[in-house]
């Protein structure tokens, strides 16, 4: 017999897509350091962020990273997000 409770267990896995990822990020960004990043200088990758953009954005959002980790997990209701650099 079909057990349903394993074949839902797969979705319970499943990651956030990329976007939203990226829509949150930008939104505690500039909710905690008060900088805005485009959307294309973000990509995401094997769960680490990399973001690319001016040297005095990199090292505000270095400086505050575990907060912004922890907003950004808090966020997406796991803990998907492992790094940015």
């Amino acid at each position: 017999m079909f057990n349903l409770d394993k074949f839902l267990d797969k979705f319970k896995k499943l990651k956030p897509p990329d976007d939203e990822i990226k829509t949150n990020l930008i939104i505690i960004i500039k909710n905690k350091i008060n900088f805005s990043i485009n959307r294309k200088d973000i990509s995401f990758k094997n769960n680490i962020i990399y973001i690319k953009t001016k040297s005095i954005i990199k090292n505000e959002i270095f400086i505050n990273k575990y907060k912004i980790l922890n907003l950004l997990n808090n966020n997406l209701k796991e803990d998907i997000v492992k790094d940015i650099r």
